[in-house]
């Protein structure tokens, strides 16, 4: 199976002696079409969301999901420990289908998210938010499991991919999870463009996520694949 080349996200050594490496799963939320639905009916979105938020952290208990933060609507959640991938992909699909059998309604619309995971190595490190130590995720496995979500994911859908070769005995775990809920489990290359250019200390290729943090790119250098995995809820 194939995965995305690897984007060293830190320059400096240092902060690297102050990182832990791990190989987990990371899932990222978005609902889709949130502006539209603030504009439809503000007072319905808040409440949909505060429905939408006990029902998830029901859904991540019982997957042993941790929520790392939220922004605005999003979720980003971390599974760690084994059967990570399999737990967040249990996870994905019991959200969506969550949202399915008891929509929750802003004006008549359905409210629908887009859902992505990848798992594989990253780096935790713990940052202080409003005056608290928490932990947050960095590396190229949780810039994979954002763009599953924003740019290969669909309302229904959970969308997965890894960063490092997943274990046959993993890869049978969700092919069997997908059967028993005989739903399909649908294969697609999914291209990233990536440009030649310069950051700030190095010049490399670059995601297209990581563009806001370079100096000016010259050219695209070409197209890198991978495998992302569908599965329609």
């Amino acid at each position: 199976m194939k995965h995305l080349l690897s984007y060293p996200i830190w320059e400096s050594v240092d902060s690297l002696k102050k990182l832990q490496e791990k190989e987990q799963a990371i899932l990222f939320t978005d609902v889709k079409s949130s502006s539209k639905l603030w504009k439809l009916h503000e007072a319905g979105m808040f409440e949909a969301l505060e429905e939408h938020g006990k029902r998830i952290k029901k859904i991540l208990a019982k997957h042993d999901g941790m929520i790392v933060k939220t922004i605005g609507d999003s979720y980003m959640v971390s599974f760690e420990g084994s059967n990570s991938l399999l737990r967040a992909v249990a996870a994905g699909l019991d959200i969506q289908m969550d949202l399915r059998e008891k929509p929750i309604k802003i004006k008549e619309k359905s409210m629908t998210i887009r859902l992505g995971i990848c798992w594989g190595p990253l780096y935790k490190k713990q940052t202080d938010v409003q005056g608290k130590k928490l932990w947050d995720y960095f590396g190229n496995t949780v810039n994979t499991a954002s763009r599953m979500e924003s740019t290969v994911s669909e309302p229904g859908y959970v969308t997965f991919s890894f960063t490092e070769n997943l274990p046959k005995s993993e890869e049978k775990k969700i092919e069997d999870l997908v059967t028993s809920k005989k739903m399909k489990l649908e294969i697609i290359d999914y291209q990233q463009r990536c440009w030649e250019g310069k950051r700030k200390r190095s010049g490399r290729l670059l995601s297209e996520l990581q563009l806001h943090s370079c100096e000016p790119l010259r050219s695209l250098k070409g197209v890198a694949k991978t495998t992302a995995y569908k599965i329609k809820v």
